[in-house]
């Protein structure tokens, strides 16, 4: 299982794009990220790529709000 977190400096949508490439190269049956919630752009662009969220949770000691998404069979 793969697992790619979005990073505020790595939110670009080509590096998503290409990092989802890469890892149906690689025959990587299961993607998992998550992404702040806040960023509505970012959660749309993994929702439209067949992401289903699986958790929500807010980091102890913070107060944003992260959704871990999952695409299941990326190697299709």
């Amino acid at each position: 299982m793969s697992d790619l977190r979005d990073l505020a400096t790595q939110c670009a949508t080509g590096w998503r794009t290409l990092a989802h490439a890469h890892a149906r190269v690689l025959g990587v049956g299961v993607i998992e990220t998550c992404v702040l919630a806040a960023n509505v752009e970012g959660v749309r662009f993994a929702e439209a790529r067949g992401f289903v969220e699986f958790d929500r949770y807010v980091v102890d000691g913070e107060s944003d709000l992260w959704l871990d998404l999952r695409l299941e069979s990326a190697a299709a």
